[in-house]
């Protein structure tokens, strides 16, 4: 089976709540339909404390994101469908997913919000890495860093290895980290060091000496969302 992504934006005309229900419907028909592992993430009023940490090079962010394996990409197209109806602008990718972190901390039930936050990260190559060099950074070096000085508690690092939509943004990889509640608003718990703010700004300053190494912040969306699992 291989993992595709599905960013969305709602048409310009959508009723947030409208478009908030809308996401969970297409998600749920998605796993009646046969997809495996379908995740939904979402900009939502559960994650407003977090809007200090969004980072976007758009006017119109995107505000959703799916996630879902196909045994068959002969499907991708059945997908779309479930979406296109109140969504004109839809990016596909098919991606290789790496799984250092598996939420055993906060496990949901299908269908309900995951514990916390899970903010969702589009990267790209910046020119002066080649892919195998930025990849190396990435998966063998920063990963670890990341895991090591921040709470979170579940991380998956996709890898587009195609891309799947007609017009869809450059984008390399897409990072998804699951954090707890309280890392929405207290960068102490957002670094696993909850009141230390000493510790804190160190945790920080190494996140920041890491991050340079890989990543130009002109070309990076970082868009904290609710979880959903339909699993």
């Amino acid at each position: 089976m291989q993992k595709y992504i599905l960013l969305i934006k709602p048409d310009s005309h959508s009723n947030h709540n409208n478009f908030q229900q809308q996401l969970l419907n297409a998600a749920q028909s998605l796993a009646n339909t046969g997809a495996k592992h379908v995740r939904l993430n979402k900009v939502d009023q559960a994650v407003a404390g977090a809007d200090s940490l969004r980072i976007s090079q758009q006017q119109n962010p995107y505000q959703a994101m799916i996630s879902f394996w196909l045994s068959d990409e002969r499907f991708f197209n059945t997908v779309i469908d479930c979406f296109s109806g109140f969504s004109t602008d839809l990016a596909g990718y098919r991606v290789q997913q790496h799984e250092p972190i598996l939420n055993e901390q906060y496990p949901s039930s299908a269908g309900q919000r995951t514990e916390g936050m899970n903010q969702v990260v589009l990267l790209e190559i910046p020119p002066r890495l080649d892919r195998e060099q930025w990849l190396d950074i990435w998966l063998n070096s920063h990963g670890q860093i990341a895991c090591d000085i921040q709470s979170t508690f579940g991380y998956r690092q996709n890898i587009v290895t195609k891309v799947m939509t007609h017009n869809a943004p450059t984008v390399d990889a897409i990072v998804e980290e699951n954090f707890p509640a309280a890392a929405m608003t207290d960068s102490s718990a957002f670094y696993g060091c909850p009141g230390d703010e000493q510790e804190t700004q160190r945790r920080q300053q190494q996140m920041i000496d890491s991050v340079v190494r890989f990543i130009d912040f002109d070309k990076i969306e970082c868009l904290p969302m609710s979880e959903y699992n339909f699993d």
